[in-house]
């Protein structure tokens, strides 16, 4: 019976850390870092106890692959003084993967006032007004132009969204006094 052969895929794993030397990540530590790194197309970057590094390792899986990252990183963190990292996000994608990923965008969609009367097909200033209810998500950011949301936000929000015909009804107010 013949041994199965496996054939290793490149994988790119990044890793977000805490250092644990006291004194956090140099930009001498981290030119040391890639020196060590540099067979794995190391990126490296980090700043007050964080340390961020990306490498391509070839494995079977992805547990593998993070498995020899996770060493290949602390030893080399160990050996240019920041302790062993303790690693607080992990992420491992095949690298074809990874072009794929760096292709897009990097940040989420984004919506104004305008989107959102169209996605509502109401006009802009009532979509401003529906903007305002509590029910609306909150926006991300403001800017010179005004607030923009994330559009999945939006877009859940106008799924959800009970539209009422017809101009709302005025609240009664209590007539004035009459004046003596």
């Amino acid at each position: 019976m013949a041994a199965e052969v496996t054939r290793d895929s490149e994988w790119s794993v990044g890793i977000e850390s805490l250092v644990t030397n006291g004194e956090g990540v140099t930009p001498a530590a981290l030119t040391d870092l890639l020196d060590l790194l540099h067979a794995h197309a190391a990126v490296v970057g980090g700043q007050g106890n964080r340390l961020d590094a990306r490498l391509t390792v070839a494995a079977e899986s992805p547990a593998d692959a993070v498995a020899r990252t996770l060493e290949l990183v602390c030893k080399a963190a160990e050996r240019v003084g920041l302790g062993t990292p303790a690693a607080m996000k992990i992420e491992a994608m095949e690298a074809s993967a990874l072009e794929l990923d760096l292709a897009g965008p990097n940040f989420p969609a984004l919506v104004g006032i305008a989107e959102i009367a169209d996605l509502l097909s109401v006009n802009r200033q009532r979509a401003s007004q529906v903007a305002r209810t509590g029910a609306f998500p909150a926006p991300v950011a403001e800017l010179a132009m005004g607030p923009v949301w994330t559009a999945p936000s939006v877009r859940r929000f106008v799924q959800q969204w009970r539209r009422r015909p017809g101009r709302p009804r005025k609240r009664a107010t209590a007539a004035p006094a009459p004046s003596r």
